[in-house]
C-alpha cells in the first residue's frame, strides 16, 4: 500500500472528505482519521484558502487578500479559515448548479 501525501488530500474535494472523516466514529479508524482531520485543519485547507486569496488578488499581504475573499464571498472575519474555505466551496457549487447546463435544458426546448 503507498503511502498518501498531503498533496494527494489537498486534492481531494470535501464531498470525498467529508465522509472519511464521518467514519472516524468507527475505533479501529479514530486515530488515522484525527490524523487526517489535523492535517486538512492545519495544512490543507490554509494552504487552499491561501490560493483562493492569490487567484482572486495576486498581489498583497494575506491579511489583504483575506479582507477582499471575506467582502466577495460575504463572509464573517472571526471565521476559521477551514470555515471560510468550506463557504466558499458552498457558494461556488451552488452557483455552478444554478448554472447547469440540465436546468437550462427543458428552458431552451420550449
Amino acid at each position: 500500500m503507498y503511502p498518501i501525501s498531503s498533496t494527494s488530500i489537498e486534492s481531494l474535494p470535501n464531498e470525498l472528505l467529508l465522509p472519511i472523516l464521518e467514519a472516524c466514529a468507527v475505533p479501529s479508524l479514530f486515530s488515522v482519521c484525527k490524523r487526517w482531520h489535523h492535517l486538512l485543519a492545519s495544512e490543507v485547507m490554509p494552504s487552499l484558502y491561501k490560493q483562493i486569496g492569490k487567484v482572486h488578488v495576486s498581489q498583497g499581504d494575506i491579511n489583504k487578500q483575506a479582507f477582499i475573499l471575506d467582502r466577495i464571498y460575504k463572509l464573517e472575519s472571526r471565521l476559521s479559515e477551514t470555515a471560510k474555505v468550506n463557504a466558499i466551496f458552498r457558494q461556488i457549487f451552488t452557483l455552478a448548479s444554478s448554472l447547469s447546463p440540465l436546468e437550462f435544458k427543458g428552458k431552451t426546448e420550449e
